[in-house]
């Protein structure tokens, strides 16, 4: 192939990789470990007390407050539908209703803005009401947990106590977004700690969904400023968020064909390495593996032996042409069942083609008599092909001693034939 064929399959299967990691995220975001289901309950119910702590330090509100607190949470629950994905996880389209509440509202009330999300995305969706009671606990759970990200900022404007919505609170709002993301770490830290992981492992993650926050919330304080901390901030604010929605739309239906497309290129490539009639790997993916092979060997000899062992079955034309090509396909068939069974786990067993076959084995060691002992025995448990016995002549080298795969593969060939001609002089 062409170094730009080589070029555009791996961008195809770095896109395929993509792909496939959004899927088992999804799969594995179904799957519920008593761990994570109690670690959630214990996030979400804290978060729930935190409301209940906001409620009861509020002084008596106005109706414009009570109008602003309706339309954000209003806001903020359509806004949580629109999700992104990608590889490196899910972001939603809040932080801009987040920021307007969060200026248009008491500090208190923050928290209570995201009670209606939590009941929505956690209770009322299609399909949630039909789940078992213990995964719509562990679902409202979720959604009770997630409410910590507004709790930091909150602390933080209530300890600013600002005097109204200016560009001059520019430092106060850049560290209640830093408190968010403070509060965001904690919350994963412990739920790793509970399931066992490492915060590393969602660092990715986390940098990835404070780098769209920080973007985020940028354009909700743009709108709230545009409009002098009114009322008609809620609006402008929902703007983007309904952009964000077709957007995110969009992007959700390329990622369901992506996923679509990655199974089917996996099984094309899959098959494009496989021998049709043995299921075998077929000249194609053998050039492959041994080529890899070479290059760890060369890397370091000692960690990365290999071992090779050639095979050709014997007198496949004069089966072929006395009993027919199925005669002979069996034959092949029980040839490859034969090398299966014999080859040690982790092997890779391919057909050449026609009548030729060959083991590559990496990594380990290997006594190159007991393996074809072990093959001849599996050979002679094949059942006969029209009162004729499977035969096959083999040969094995390995490097070292031998300086290089190709001089293995040279080596292994080698041994075949003579032990064809040894077979053949036996007979006569």
């Amino acid at each position: 192939m062409t170094d730009d064929v080589l070029a555009l399959e791996a961008q195809a299967e770095r896109a395929v990789a993509d792909a496939r990691a959004i899927a088992t995220a999804r799969a594995r975001r179904d799957d519920i470990a008593p761990a994570d289901r109690w670690s959630a309950v214990a996030l979400g119910a804290s978060f729930a007390v935190s409301c209940l702590v906001g409620l009861a330090t509020l002084e008596p509100i106005d109706g414009s407050t009570l109008l602003a607190l309706a339309l954000v949470s209003v806001l903020h629950a359509l806004a949580s539908l629109v999700t992104f994905e990608s590889a490196a996880g899910v972001a939603t389209a809040t932080q801009p209703v987040l920021v307007a509440a969060l200026l248009l509202l008491p500090p208190g009330l923050v928290p209570v803005s995201l009670l209606p999300t939590v009941v929505l995305m956690g209770l009322v969706l299609p399909g949630r009401s039909a789940e078992p009671q213990a995964n719509r606990t562990h679902l409202l759970s979720l959604e009770l947990m997630s409410g910590w990200h507004c709790v930091g900022p909150a602390l933080v404007l209530a300890w600013a106590d600002l005097d109204g919505v200016s560009l001059r609170h520019a430092p106060i709002y850049l560290l209640a977004l830093v408190a968010q993301f403070v509060v965001d770490a904690a919350v994963a830290a412990v739920r790793c700690r509970a399931l066992g992981l490492s915060v590393r492992e969602l660092s990715r993650s986390l940098a990835w969904s404070a780098t769209v926050d920080t973007l985020l919330a940028a354009i909700g304080l743009a709108g709230v400023l545009a409009c002098n901390g009114s009322l008609w901030s809620i609006l402008f604010v929902a703007a983007p968020v309904a952009l964000l929605a077709l957007v995110a739309r969009d992007r959700s239906e390329h990622l369901e064909k992506a996923v679509v497309i990655s199974e089917v290129f996996e099984a094309a490539v899959t098959a494009a390495r496989r021998d049709v009639l043995t299921d075998l790997r077929n000249r194609r993916a053998w050039s492959e593996a041994t080529a890899v092979a070479a290059l760890a060997f060369a890397d370091d000899p000692t960690a990365n032996p290999v071992t090779v062992v050639m095979g050709d079955v014997d007198g496949l034309k004069a089966v072929n042409d006395l009993h027919g090509h199925d005669a002979g396909d069996r034959l092949i068939g029980a040839a490859a069942d034969a090398l299966r069974r014999a080859a040690p786990p982790g092997a890779v067993v391919a057909r050449l083609g026609g009548d030729e076959f060959g083991i590559l084995i990496v990594g380990s060691s290997v006594d190159h008599e007991a393996l074809i002992e072990r093959i001849r025995a599996a050979v002679a448990e094949q059942p006969m092909v029209h009162g004729l016995r499977l035969s096959l002549s083999l040969g094995a080298a390995s490097c070292p001693p031998l300086r290089s795969v190709e001089a293995a593969l040279a080596a292994a060939d080698k041994g075949v034939f003579s032990d064809k001609a040894a077979r053949y002089s036996a007979r006569r």
